[in-house]
């Protein structure tokens, strides 16, 4: 719609839109759209007789073409979107398609400058690895409320991710009798609040339901079915499988006593990862030195550490950050703060080659 107002103002009337074909105010018009089609990851060109093409080519070459458009000149006085919204839109449904680009993982690698066929040559192969050591903002409060800059990571948090589909039953929301319902939003409120009342109950342990939709989601209709996520996590495995099941359960229960059908998905499931004795030893040792209280606490985040697991053992630094913010622009940390994550590693790989 923005793009309509911008087209509007190429005329060549200051009052009202007048664009005929051929005039100035047409070449201006062609020069925006001939943009708007590049970012929209097309080719454009111009015809003999002057229109403005875009080109997205198709997966596989030579096959048919499919034609969307319409025109860009108007008649005197015209209105904003005769012939300009048949364009535009049909720019944006290539955006679109162009923005979820849906290339192969190998192209995205060669975009970048990589070569997807010569992976297997990066394998690690330059001897012994001592271990990975990762500094990182905390991404959460504990450091902050402890007016700590830096603490030393015991684990990173093991994590399960469930997709729940609760069915029940949709019915006018003025007609249907209160005890007759089988609401399947009010069974998924009860799952929610047990959820956090599991999560609760056990230190160190974080569950959340992140995302709820609600159908048919009219407000004059009972709702008949939700989607909901699960996301759980802890440092500690065997604790984390075992609130998996109680809230599970727990859920299985709230559907049959509702009379609501309640479907569970796995969608991922990640181990925890302790972080080495060895080189948190040698961590806190290096805090201790730097005159600070060494706190040890779990990251409830994913780390680069959990993929480097694999090959060596992993430490980790983290360092406070104001009001435990992250993925956000509010992320922010201290130049003082970074100064002691310096000479907290600096003197950390002192001890380390005196190892």
């Amino acid at each position: 719609m923005a793009r309509c107002d911008e087209l509007a103002a190429c005329s060549e009337e200051a009052e009202r839109i007048t664009r005929p074909f051929g005039s100035p105010s047409m070449k201006k018009a062609q020069e925006l759209v001939g943009r708007w089609i590049l970012e929209a990851g097309m080719r454009v060109s111009r015809d003999n007789v002057g229109n403005v093409r875009g080109h997205y080519e198709a997966a596989a070459p030579g096959g048919p073409t499919l034609l969307m458009g319409s025109h860009l000149d108007t008649v005197r006085g015209a209105g904003r979107y005769d012939g300009m919204l048949g364009v535009l839109v049909a720019i944006a449904a290539v955006q679109e398609l162009h923005d979820a680009r849906g290339i192969s993982l190998a192209q995205a690698i060669t975009e970048l400058g990589g070569d997807p066929s010569r992976i297997a040559d990066d394998r690690w192969h330059g001897g012994d690895l001592i271990g990975f050591v990762e500094t990182h903002i905390e991404q959460g409060p504990v450091l902050e409320a402890r007016l700590l800059p830096v603490g030393v990571v015991s684990a990173i948090a093991g994590q399960n991710r469930y997709a729940l589909t609760l069915k029940g039953e949709a019915g006018h929301a003025g007609t249907v009798p209160m005890n007759g319902r089988r609401d399947a939003l009010a069974a998924a409120a009860e799952i929610v609040l047990a959820v956090e009342a599991e999560a609760l109950a056990r230190p160190g342990l974080v569950a959340t339901v992140g995302k709820l939709d609600v159908f048919p989601g009219a407000t004059n209709v009972i709702p008949g079915q939700v989607d909901l996520s699960l996301d759980v996590r802890h440092s500690e495995d065997p604790t984390r499988i075992e609130t998996c099941a109680h809230i599970l359960e727990r859920a299985q229960d709230v559907g049959a006593q509702r009379n609501v059908t309640v479907t569970v998905k796995p969608v991922s499931e990640n181990a925890a990862v302790p972080c080495s004795a060895r080189l948190s030893q040698l961590l806190s040792r290096a805090v201790e030195d730097a005159r600070l209280e060494v706190l040890h606490l779990a990251s409830g985040a994913g780390h680069d550490g959990v993929a480097i697991e694999s090959l060596t053992e992993i430490g980790m630094l983290f360092v406070r950050c104001k009001g435990g913010v992250s993925h956000s622009p509010a992320e922010s940390v201290t130049a003082q703060d970074v100064a002691v994550a310096i000479d907290v590693l600096g003197n950390f790989l002192e001890r380390l080659a005196a190892a």
